[in-house]
């Protein structure tokens, strides 16, 4: 029998002391399923701890090494790949909830999970899944979306343990399906998870996520940390690779009210694309933003305590439902300064070359690896043909006679949305370099650079 060690009865404790009435505690954390303690005697990390835990060693984070926004990416290229942008929102996320006395753990292992459901090549991959679902036959109308994608992997998908899934928190799965925007489109999770067979609703449990709740807040930390990270990535990554210079983002308002703030420390020359100047403004920016959101942050949730009476935890899940959905945020001045250089960024590279060639190349290789996956799953990986046939019956594909197989086909597979959610599973489970390699099989194509099938 696993017995708990001091260590997290201590960690436990310091929550107590430390975080603040509005901080989720590890210690009434709970599950779908009971912990198998695999032979173990001890028990030293917390609920939150072995989630964090329990991504950092999945599959899907893995992969997201070679995972991009923008395609594939050369020995010499300076752009962040999904993993790096991971960990950077995961930092940002750990500060900023440390600074509020919130629940760092929880804060941290929803970060790092964040991005899990990212498929080949990012957002723009997240699209086109999106709209080829939607468009499908049958359509699904719950489409694509990262955040629940990322909650199908951890529910469903990833195989570590005798059961589905890794067996998270509802604190921490919670926090994976309420992180926006979706897809890069602006829209929110609904409330209804999932609207067809084969989709996240008719396989997860739902009613754990607590929808009719605001994100708790160490899942707002993540969400405006994610909002951060990547404005301030694209940025760093289109000033390296010259895509714009310096110059240019210096009449931006937010890229002014920084180098207002620095004075004469801001450098006025500089040579060459890896200038001082980047870094000043990447590292300025992030300390500026951070600070704006530690900052507003204290203000609203000390107004909101006082209004709502909370000195105790307790108080504060009876009041649960009264959260301001936005209340992490840099406040309105500070937002509308960084949608102005999300503006800006989108405006000089958003619109150029590199974004169209990454949405001509997502739209190429994913809807042809969906099509003909669907139109012959003959094609697809025996584990996708063994989970079809859990979920619709019948028997494993494989194993039927040639002639009995092609009838199976038209009967069972085609125009079947089972088959289209497994199919979008597996697509979204590949890492840039692998679906490219698997449409140049399929296609007989060469494919345009290394394979690199990593699909451990």
């Amino acid at each position: 029998m696993r017995r708990m060690d001091e260590t997290r009865r201590a960690i436990e404790a310091r929550e107590e002391e430390s975080v603040a009435p509005w901080g989720l505690r590890s210690s009434r954390a709970s599950r779908a399923r009971p912990l198998d303690p695999e032979g173990r005697l001890f028990d030293y990390r917390t609920e939150y701890q072995r989630d964090r835990d329990r991504i950092l060693h999945s599959r899907a984070f893995r992969r997201l090494r070679q995972k991009t926004d923008g395609g594939p990416l050369s020995p010499i290229d300076p752009r962040r790949d999904t993993l790096t942008l991971t960990l950077e929102v995961t930092q940002l996320a750990r500060t900023i909830a440390r600074a509020l006395a919130l629940n760092e753990d929880l804060t941290e292992a929803v970060a790092l999970g964040r991005a899990l459901g990212t498929p080949p090549f990012g957002a723009p991959g997240a699209r086109v899944l999106d709209s080829l679902l939607r468009r499908g036959r049958p359509p699904l109308r719950s489409g694509f979306s990262i955040p629940m994608q990322s909650l199908r992997v951890v529910d469903l998908l990833e195989k570590r343990y005798d059961h589905e899934g890794l067996n998270l928190t509802h604190d921490v799965r919670e926090g994976l399906f309420k992180q926006a925007p979706v897809a890069g489109t602006g829209r929110r999770p609904s409330g209804r998870v999932a609207e067809e067979r084969g989709g996240i609703g008719s396989q997860i449990e739902s009613g754990s996520l607590r929808i009719g709740l605001p994100p708790s807040l160490e899942a707002q930390v993540v969400a405006i940390s994610g909002g951060i990270a990547s404005t301030l990535g694209a940025m760093d990554d289109a000033l390296r690779s010259g895509e714009i210079e310096p110059g240019d983002l210096e009449r931006v308002p937010i890229v002014r009210e920084l180098i207002r703030r620095v004075g004469a420390r801001y450098p006025q020359r500089a040579r060459g694309r890896l200038t001082v100047k980047a870094n000043v403004l990447h590292r300025g920016l992030a300390h500026l933003m951070v600070t704006a959101t530690i900052q507003s942050t204290r203000k609203t949730l000390r107004t909101w305590g006082r209004q709502m009476k909370i000195e105790s935890h307790q108080e504060f899940l009876a009041a649960r439902e009264a959260l301001p959905a936005g209340a992490v945020g840099p406040g309105q001045r500070i937002t509308r300064l960084l949608e102005g250089l999300r503006a800006a960024l989108q405006a000089r590279v958003g619109t150029g070359a590199g974004a169209a060639q990454a949405g001509a190349r997502a739209r190429r290789v994913i809807g042809s690896l969906l099509g003909q996956y669907m139109e012959d799953p003959r094609l697809l990986d025996d584990y996708v043909l063994f989970r079809f046939r859990e979920l619709a019956g019948g028997r494993f594909l494989r194993d039927l006679p040639s002639l009995t197989m092609e009838t199976e086909i038209d009967r069972r597979y085609h125009g079947s949305g089972v088959l289209l959610r497994l199919v979008a599973d597996h697509i979204a489970g590949m890492t840039d370099a692998y679906a490219r390699f698997e449409h140049g099989r399929l296609s007989g194509l060469t494919p345009d650079t290394a394979a690199g099938t990593d699909r451990s």
